[in-house]
């Protein structure tokens, strides 16, 4: 998550909980969507996975005005990782929406020369970019007015780009211009090196909630509750879908090693012999599918306690997630 970056005028602001209805009133604005080549949010309830998303990945600024806190419009600046394990950051790229009613003052491009700054100094990317339809010579002038300057381009868009070292000679910045920004790239102060603790047992959370399936197997293998798990997930709401991303994030954010994941699901039949921990999709036949946990021997489940045996009112369909010791 981005630290909060100030400008005359302005705060940039981490995208926070309390966003969803400013959000969604420029992802349902149908002149701004097709102007973003978006798909039109009509139903909050739909955009609120694509919100989550956001809240996750921890790459966009709410931009609001500084004396009163107005919001005006977004920044999203998208972390592109290398491969390997590493994950430096090899790329920002940059997209920015305002509300039309604050166009024409100039916010734009304060709240973007700020974004830049930051990405340079304390993400220390190496280029950033922008990617423009190629109907849209107004965005081109307003990227080049910024620095950037033409890369490539397709039939449907043309991308400019600004490298960190342009921009320090552009600016006769120093070594201790980069040092400005206390910034951590993961807000989290867990690692695989440093997990919350050593899944060495199981503890059965007293909020367990079948509604919260996701948030409950990951409160078992933390000894976490269910709401704190929920809010590092920014999922709180029994129902609310969790896809893969959600736990593949939160189990990150906790130092849980784990390997296997959606796309590699294990079907499970009576030969199968399942690893020591593991993360089970279940089926409550002709209902739904939920999360479950398997612990060396018992299963953790959200519907139905703890049990060495399933009953026939659920089974297990696949395992995804097999946990690390």
């Amino acid at each position: 998550m981005y630290p909060i970056l100030t400008t005359e005028r302005l705060a940039l602001k981490p995208l926070a909980k309390d966003d969803f209805d400013d959000m969604f009133a420029i992802r349902s604005n149908k002149d701004l969507c097709a102007a973003m080549v978006r798909t039109l949010q009509k139903n909050p309830d739909n955009y609120r996975v694509e919100f989550t998303q956001g809240l996750q990945n921890g790459t966009f600024f709410t931009i609001r005005q500084k004396d009163d806190n107005n919001f005006i419009g977004y920044i999203e600046a998208d972390k592109i990782r290398n491969s390997g394990k590493a994950r430096t950051i090899s790329s920002v790229g940059l997209y920015i929406v305002l509300l039309p009613e604050y166009w024409g003052n100039g916010y734009a491009t304060e709240a973007l020369q700020k974004a830049i700054h930051f990405a340079f100094m304390g993400i220390k990317t190496p280029f950033v970019y922008a990617n423009i339809y190629v109907d849209n010579p107004v965005a081109v002038k307003f990227f080049q007015k910024l620095g950037l300057t033409y890369h490539s381009s397709n039939s449907k868009s043309v991308q400019y780009r600004y490298t960190k070292d342009d921009y320090i000679s552009n600016y006769a910045l120093t070594k201790a211009d980069e040092d400005v920004y206390d910034y951590r790239l993961r807000n989290s102060p867990y690692s695989y090196d440093n997990p919350l603790r050593a899944i060495n047992g199981v503890k059965y959370p007293d909020d367990v909630n079948v509604a919260l399936c996701g948030q409950s197997v990951i409160a078992m293998l933390t000894g976490l509750s269910v709401a704190e798990v929920a809010d590092v997930m920014y999922v709180d709401t029994p129902g609310q879908e969790v896809t893969p991303s959600y736990m593949e994030y939160t189990l990150d954010y906790y130092g849980i090693k784990s390997k296997g994941g959606w796309a590699k699901r294990v079907a499970i039949n009576a030969d199968t012999i399942l690893p020591d921990i593991c993360i089970l999709l279940m089926n409550v036949p002709g209902k739904w599918n939920y999360f479950s946990l398997y612990y060396k021997g018992v299963y953790y489940d959200p519907k139905v306690g703890v049990v060495e045996k399933l009953p026939d009112s659920v089974k297990p369909v696949s395992y995804i997630w097999e946990i690390a010791e």
